[in-house]
């Protein structure tokens, strides 16, 4: 649920920051869609997930499906309080900052949608969490897109 809200943020902050500012050059409509895709679904996103399931691990865990009370929760909440600060910190720091979170957000997120998917075809889960949007829009689509759209910008930028 929390996946499309931060896609809609971004794209509407991205929207309307390109119009505002008259942004008509490629390389600074791709770079202001990234900053913003970094700032909400990366930043904000990570330290929403960060919350759940360092703060709510057992409902998290539940919607997952997933054991409740399992310590290694908290290791995926560190990580995502990692990949939220760094996405904060895109606003500051671009060039090969937003490659270097982009690349570790998409190993990451890779990762747990193969978990995820894993989870439904040899398990059988078909958890809220574990299915839908999850795997497919925020474990996926985000960081594929996200990768897809920082190496283009590098491209333009040359």
């Amino acid at each position: 649920m929390f996946t499309i809200v931060f896609i809609i943020l971004a794209a509407l902050a991205a929207i309307g920051t390109i119009l505002v500012k008259k942004k008509k050059r490629a390389v600074d409509i791709i770079e202001t869609i990234l900053l913003f895709i970094l700032f909400f679904c990366v930043g904000i996103g990570g330290l929403f997930a960060f919350a759940g399931h360092a703060f709510m691990s057992d409902q998290v865990a539940e919607k997952i499906g997933w054991p409740a009370g399992n310590p290694f929760q908290l290791e995926v909440a560190a990580a995502n309080l990692a990949l939220g600060i760094l996405g904060i910190l895109s606003f500051r720091f671009r060039r090969d900052f937003w490659l270097a979170v982009s690349i570790s957000y998409a190993v990451f997120l890779f990762g747990a949608a193969a978990i995820h998917i894993h989870g439904m075809l040899v398990r059988g889960n078909y958890s809220e969490y574990n299915t839908g949007a999850i795997p497919y829009l925020g474990d996926i689509f985000t960081p594929l897109l996200l990768l897809v759209l920082v190496l283009v910008h590098r491209r333009l930028e040359r």
